[in-house]
């Protein structure tokens, strides 16, 4: 994924004020969100030409516009004194509502540095991509994970919030920086057939063993996701944050007979209590 010209921000996060939108006409968002974080605006923040040069803010050599989520790590290689994290935005839609929740971080530094940066990069229909600098993280995310109106410490690697600074440090140390999810690449692996393949490529193996089975329902659901309002976790115990609630309005199953076709069965349903109707008609 790489950002490319100016996209402008949903009014719902434009509201909060906690992020400055450089109106950038190039491809050079990422320099110019870096400048705005760095550089105080000599006029209106939005507009380029509040600010300096970005190349006489920092060392954008050898970083090809426009950056690459990947390449964020050989800026931070040539500017050895800043560190960036970099959010996205998920949009979310519940009964014709659309709202947006931040999420990520898609780019996580491996270490905090003396400058460090915070930016979102959002999308638009057409597949492009924009960076904007957080100028309030808490304040941008605030929102999302409670309705309490006091303030709010937020972990940057996980974005979960916290009632004390205290609270917050015990679980960057003691959770967020020991944990981590390995996502499957490209390396070669070895399977038990002696054959190399790539590790993030499953395979059914031993299906010539299979039963074949009289009849199999395959059945999808299709749900609202209803915000739900919880209660604040105890950080000295594990927890899961849960934000919205899966209600079921509709559902599909299809009855497939193996020996005879005129048996099987397409059914559809759209209404209330769905999850029950649901039971009743399989029973």
């Amino acid at each position: 994924m790489r950002a490319s010209g100016f996209i402008d921000l949903p009014q719902q996060i434009k509201k909060k004020k906690a992020i400055i939108n450089v109106q950038n006409n190039d491809q050079a968002c990422f320099a110019w969100a870096i400048t705005s974080a760095l550089r105080i605006s000599v006029g209106l923040p939005q507009r380029t030409s509040s600010y300096p040069d970005y190349n006489t803010v920092a060392d954008f050599s050898e970083i090809m516009f426009p950056v690459k989520l990947k390449d964020i790590s050989k800026f931070e290689e040539k500017n050895t004194s800043i560190s960036v994290n970099v959010y996205g935005l998920e949009r979310q839609v519940s009964y014709d509502n659309v709202t947006y929740e931040v999420v990520g971080p898609l780019h996580y530094s491996k270490q905090k540095r003396q400058v460090h940066i915070n930016l979102l990069l959002i999308s638009d229909d057409d597949g492009r991509t924009h960076y904007c600098w957080i100028k309030n993280l808490s304040r941008l995310v605030s929102s999302q994970r409670s309705l309490s109106a006091h303030q709010k410490y937020i972990c940057e690697g996980s974005l979960i919030h916290f009632t004390r600074p205290e609270k917050l440090a015990r679980h960057k140390s003691d959770d967020c920086r020991k944990i981590r999810a390995g996502v499957p690449g490209t390396n070669v692996r070895v399977n038990k057939f002696a054959e190399s393949v790539l590790e993030n490529i499953l395979q059914f193996e031993n299906f010539e063993k299979q039963l074949r089975h009289p009849f199999v329902v395959y059945a999808d659901f299709e749900s609202m996701l209803e915000p739900i309002q919880g209660s604040e976790p105890d950080p000295s115990k594990p927890y899961s944050l849960k934000h919205y609630a899966h209600e079921p309005y509709s559902f599909a199953y299809y009855i497939k007979c193996s020996f005879d076709d005129n048996l099987s069965k397409l059914q559809i349903y759209r209404g209330e209590n769905a999850a029950s109707i649901f039971i009743q008609k399989l029973e």
